[in-house]
């Protein structure tokens, strides 16, 4: 027999945590990794949460198709994994994700011991990300639309705004 004190490990790799995700980028697969020192991994649970009323994703068949409930508890997709599976993967059916919202994934590993994840670190075992379906907009302020412009005038402004991503970069073509 195998005596194993050690704790496993699951972390979340997908979503990136942080990370912004939409109909362009979406998060349709929410994956991650799994570790034991001694002895294999017997089952990751994967649990999302809605952060805007902090309702859960409940899929109890772990086949994709879920809905989001009230709970006190967490809500858990239990994935099954073998020996020499190093990753654990949930695909949605659909995405359940609302413009605008923030979820929490959050990920824990069982050995074949029994013995279960401990430590549950934002950036390893939990990553938090936002959907984002908003279309930015950008507006040139000068020249005024009709205006003109003289070899003297070399700048020109403009505002850009997108919600809840925030603008990555501005593009003006002449």
């Amino acid at each position: 027999f195998t005596y194993d004190v050690s704790v496993p490990t699951a972390t979340v790799v997908l979503p990136v945590d942080g990370g912004y995700y939409s109909v362009v980028k979406p998060l349709l697969t929410i994956s991650g990794t799994v570790y034991d020192q001694y002895t294999a991994i017997n089952r990751v649970e994967a649990s999302v949460q809605r952060l805007s009323d902090y309702w859960w994703w409940e899929d109890a068949n772990a086949d994709g198709v879920g809905a989001w409930v009230s709970s006190t508890t967490p809500k858990v997709v239990t994935l099954s994994t073998g020996p020499g599976v190093n990753d654990w993967r949930y695909a949605l059916g659909s995405a359940p994700w609302v413009h605008g919202l923030q979820y929490r994934v959050v990920s824990k590993a069982y050995d074949a011991g029994g013995t279960g994840q401990t430590y549950f670190g934002v950036g390893v075992a939990s990553n938090t990300f936002t959907y984002d379906t908003g279309v930015p907009t950008g507006t040139v302020v000068l020249p005024a639309i009709g205006g003109y412009m003289n070899s003297g005038q070399v700048l020109i402004t403009g505002t850009a705004v997108d919600s809840p991503g925030g603008i990555d970069k501005v593009e003006v073509a002449i």
